[in-house]
């Protein structure tokens, strides 16, 4: 959601597009947690970048309002 509401194209295109790469993401982050030293590492590291995404999401939704 974070991607989507972030990049320059129309809402369509911007989910597409965002939605293809969540797909390269959770690819990404089960590679990680097998790969991650801990499972506790696994886990805090996925927690954090889903603050992230938040942030990011809220505050766009704070600036720009809802789409």
């Amino acid at each position: 959601m974070a991607l989507a509401r972030v990049l320059p194209f129309g809402a369509a295109q911007a989910t597409f597009a965002a939605t293809i790469v969540a797909f390269a993401i959770c690819a990404f982050t089960a590679m990680w947690a097998f790969a991650a030293r801990s499972g506790w590492r696994a886990l805090w590291t996925i927690v954090l970048a889903g603050i992230v995404a938040a942030g990011i999401t809220a505050v766009s939704i704070h600036a720009w309002g809802r789409v």
